[in-house]
């Protein structure tokens, strides 16, 4: 299973729960289209599939 987080939501029609910025309500992206990496979550640099 993978350790779930507070500030991550099941976005409509996503598979996969995303990080989902509180004020744009809209998953945060990286300069080069992958996820954004939050720097507390750095510690486990996991893919957010967990696969």
């Amino acid at each position: 299973m993978c350790k779930t987080d507070i500030t991550r939501t099941r976005a409509p029609g996503a598979a996969e729960p995303v990080d989902v910025n509180r004020r744009t309500k809209q998953p945060p992206q990286h300069p080069l289209g992958g996820p954004k990496v939050r720097p507390r979550d750095a510690r486990d640099a996991r893919p957010l599939d967990c696969s």
